[in-house]
């Protein structure tokens, strides 16, 4: 459950990013690293494989947006250590939108201290770079 509120947190405090290269050929592929980007923490390559609208696409909000996925990362990273790190992600189900655009993305966390989390959800979008996870 805590995992699945660390994912809106970081919805929320990312909401002005915007994705700047680096996609995945599957949404499958885009939303797992998503998780486990958490636990590496790796604010960077976040901001690489997530998308939002272009107007954000500033340095200065970049910059901004980079701090504040610091701080995140950094806590979610505390929290898998507490659980021994991530054992395992696999992906429960995939739901595509009509025009396969958009795709859902249900994952299953299962940590290494024996904690399963999910399915939670991970909404992704295809772009031009590939997919991302949109927020």
């Amino acid at each position: 459950m805590k995992q699945l509120k660390m994912f809106f947190a970081v919805m929320f405090f990312v909401v002005v990013a915007v994705a700047c290269g680096g996609g995945a050929d599957e949404p499958e592929a885009v939303a797992k690293e998503f998780i486990t980007v958490f636990e590496k923490g790796d604010s960077k390559r976040l901001l690489d494989i997530i998308y939002l609208d272009e107007k954000d696409n500033t340095p200065e909000a970049k910059a901004m947006i980079e701090g504040k996925l610091s701080m995140m990362v950094g806590m979610a990273q505390e929290e898998m250590k507490s659980k021994g790190g991530i054992k395992d992600v696999k992906v429960d189900s995939v739901e595509y939108n009509s025009d396969k655009t958009k795709a859902s993305v249900y994952l299953i966390v299962t940590y290494k201290d024996g904690e399963v989390s999910g399915p939670d959800e991970v909404g992704t979008v295809k772009t031009k770079d590939g997919w991302k996870v949109e927020l």
